[in-house]
């Protein structure tokens, strides 16, 4: 009787050694999405934050929830390195964790914020009217927001790295974002 190998074998040159999104949720979400997701994942610190019933913020692991008015509603959260972020319901931002690149000093005045996004020691704040402000850590050029940047609907920020889609499909610098291996099939 044989018996099955489970050993990988390397494939022929002629095969294709790049993965698929097989997956429908993967295909339709496409590649660039995808790797947003599974970075962000990558990336979740000790702690965590989740946003529970009516708005309230539950968070477990390593660190601790700051004291906020009782009543405060939130829209989104955000986990960073060994810091995270919260939306508060008018537009403001609550941080807290680790402060050692500023991450949690939140910018003076900042409001009219729909989503947020928390990186390695960054952090990103998406304003009502497309613009982004970034504060925190700078070491790789994650907190310096392009000139002239507008028209964004959406951020994400990496350990060291952030991003802006706008509403026409570009990225930051204003070019088309480009997949490695093309869109999925």
């Amino acid at each position: 009787m044989k018996t099955r190998s489970t050993t990988e074998w390397p494939r022929p040159p002629h095969e294709s050694t790049r993965k698929e999104l097989r997956s429908p949720f993967l295909r339709r979400i496409g590649a660039a999405s995808a790797l947003l997701l599974l970075a962000w994942v990558a990336w979740l610190p000790q702690a965590a934050a989740a946003q529970g019933p009516a708005g309230t913020v539950v968070g477990w692991g390593a660190q601790v929830l700051p004291a906020v008015p009782p009543g405060t509603r939130f829209t989104a959260v955000a986990a960073g390195g060994f810091h995270s972020l919260a939306l508060r319901s008018d537009g403001t931002v609550v941080a807290w964790g680790d402060n050692a690149a500023g991450q949690c000093t939140v910018p003076h005045g900042l409001s009219g914020v729909v989503a947020v996004a928390a990186g390695g020691g960054h952090n990103l704040a998406l304003k009502s009217d497309g613009t982004v402000v970034a504060w925190g850590n700078n070491n790789c050029g994650q907190s310096t927001v392009p000139a002239r940047l507008s028209g964004v609907v959406a951020v994400a920020a990496g350990y060291s790295h952030s991003l802006a889609l706008k509403s026409d499909g570009t990225g930051g610098d204003g070019k088309r974002i480009a997949v490695p291996g093309g869109p999925p099939k």
